[in-house]
């Protein structure tokens, strides 16, 4: 339903995240006007808060607006996944609680500093402190480009919050025999992400018609990503796979194909059995009992309940915490890698944005490789050096 626009008041739409978004005309202390954006999660709320500041003779000076009032109107992009949405409000909130206050132009380093030191007391992680650093640096920068800054605070840093690389967890042949062992309805997730490498958020997103069973292909076209359903009342939106490489095609084997087959056993015998109730027109692979996808949530919980149950997760059978789908994706290529697989090639299976991350993250198997490599030269060397020795021996003999 439509209400009478106020004077200046522009265009009117709803946004990705589910807020209301007025832009209209607002007064300058250096004359004229300005156009700025208002935000509410209903139409009414941002027109209230226009029509608010106009009866309040509210004179917006760009040089005068806070730290806080900005973020909020920046954070978000469209362009972004729901993901780094949420990151981003996560971590404006973070710093806005801090520094929030501070008029844009007057942010320093020292303030940059003053957040983490904040964060740090209150015992965030490195890569967490690293997260609100980097959103802060993109905001800035951002900052400067729409001409609302002359330089960005962060022109001056030299720092940023260090993350200790820390070994992530791998699960071992006789723990994936133990969580295949339990053969519920879960099992066969587990088994694809372990036999592919695939991210949790596109092997939850696949398709049947994204699979070739005839020539043995997986095509990775799409992610789903789980959000409020506010913005989308399926509860979940389907996106683009994370980096440019991550759009691939995999080559199956026939312990993967039987793996498809029983999943499609499964579904069509679920399917006959609710009927109409039956609620799956993507074809999604994954589904729940009604045919709707596997979402995140449902995914992790039932990972965690598995572990729980064969009581595999460093000995912890209660409370698996630290425990995520992803540690499956990344044994895919530690097993792939220590059993002599070209690193190029699993790069390109596991949809790295280059060689360089996949040397990051596995480069320690990399070096036992090179190890290896040097004991086996150096043996090949002494073996040939004794043979030489040998026939030396001999032809003093002879002679």
């Amino acid at each position: 339903m439509s209400t009478k626009r106020a004077n200046g008041e522009g265009s009117l739409d709803q946004m990705k995240d589910g807020r209301w978004r007025l832009y209209a005309r607002v007064p300058v202390s250096s004359g004229g006007t300005k156009r700025k954006a208002f935000y509410g999660w209903t139409r009414t709320e941002a027109q209230k808060k226009f029509k608010a500041a106009l009866k309040q003779g509210v004179v917006i000076d760009v040089k005068k607006q806070t730290l806080q009032e900005y973020l909020e109107g920046w954070y978000y992009d469209p362009a972004l996944k729901p993901k780094s949405i949420e990151s981003r409000l996560l971590n404006i909130q973070r710093a806005s609680k801090i520094i929030g206050g501070i008029r844009l132009d007057k942010v320093t380093p020292d303030d940059i500093r003053r957040v983490d030191d904040s964060l740090l007391a209150k015992g965030l992680s490195g890569a967490t402190r690293l997260q609100c650093f980097v959103t802060l640096s993109a905001a800035f920068r951002q900052a400067v480009m729409d001409e609302k800054l002359v330089v960005s605070p962060f022109a001056r840093i030299k720092w940023r919050p260090k993350v200790p690389r820390t070994q992530e967890r791998i699960i071992t042949h006789a723990e994936k025999v133990k969580l295949f062992s339990l053969d519920d309805e879960w099992t066969n997730l587990w088994k694809l992400i372990s036999a592919t490498g695939m991210r949790e958020g596109e092997v939850l997103a696949l398709t049947w018609p994204n699979v070739d069973m005839e020539m043995g292909l997986i095509h990775v076209r799409q992610t789903i990503d789980e959000v409020p359903f506010r913005v989308d009342p399926r509860g979940y939106r389907l996106g683009t796979p994370k980096t440019e490489n991550s759009t691939r095609t995999l080559t199956l084997d026939k312990a993967v194909l039987d793996v498809l087959v029983d999943i499609r056993q499964s579904q069509e015998a679920e399917a006959n059995r609710i009927g109409e109730a039956w609620d799956n027109p993507e074809q999604f692979i994954f589904t729940r009992l009604n045919g709707r996808p596997v979402l995140s949530t449902h995914a992790l919980w039932a990972f965690k309940q598995s572990l729980k149950k064969v009581g595999i997760w460093d000995g912890d059978i209660k409370s698996p915490s630290n425990a995520y789908i992803h540690h499956l994706r990344h044994t895919f290529g530690y097993d792939h890698l220590n059993g002599g697989t070209p690193i190029l090639h699993v790069s390109r299976m596991m949809g790295h944005s280059s060689v360089a991350f996949t040397m990051e993250v596995y480069g320690h198997i990399s070096r036992d490789t090179e190890l290896e490599a040097a004991k086996l030269s150096s043996s090949l060397l002494a073996d040939v050096a004794r043979d030489v020795a040998a026939n030396k021996i001999l032809e003093a003999t002879h002679a």
